[in-house]
Parts: structure tokens; sequence; C-alpha cells
């Protein structure tokens, strides 16, 4: 009785070991040759700034940041179509894990 009780512990615990083990995701991120154009283009950010309703400040730090914001449908086609490009030209991907 006691073998099979140890056995079921050890079995339990690789299983929630198995379980909790990070998976590795992909996040879709804006290029960082993109991001530095943006930020040298006022017009754009002046754009991005009225279509998103946030701050010059804000803007700029999603910037710094490569911010997952920048990525939704919205402002991605706005950069998309200010700089004549698919999507799939202007995001990367970005390891993550989960």
């Amino acid at each position: 009785m006691f073998g099979i009780i140890t056995f079921l512990i050890i079995y339990l615990y690789h299983v929630t070991k198995i379980i909790q083990k990070p998976k590795s995701t992909s996040i879709m991120k804006i290029k960082a040759e993109i991001i530095e154009k943006i930020k040298g283009n006022l017009g754009l950010r002046n754009q991005l700034i009225e279509l998103m309703g946030v701050t010059r400040g804000t803007i700029y730090n999603w910037l710094e940041d490569n911010d997952d914001n920048l990525t939704k449908a919205a402002p991605l086609k706005l950069i998309a179509d200010h700089y004549n490009m698919t999507p799939d030209e202007i995001l990367e991907d970005e390891k993550a894990v989960a």
C-alpha cells in the first residue's frame, strides 16, 4: 500500500510540473525600423493620437515600448496605409513565454 501511495505522489508531482511548464507563444510587434520612422513623423503621430483618443505622452510611451496597442487593427491600418505597406511588412514575431 505504501508503494502505491508513493508512486501516486511522485506521478502527480511530475504531471503538475508538465502542466506548469511555460509555453512559448508568438507576439506580433511593429518592426523597430518602422517604430523609428513613426517617431520621426509628427503628422503620423498626430493622426495616431486622434485615432486612438490618447495624449502625445501616451503615443510616445507606446512607441518607446512597442506597445501592443499599436498592433490593433485601426492604428496598424493607418501606419500601413501611410507607408504604403501591408501589415505583414510592418509586423514581426516576438517570442514570449506565456
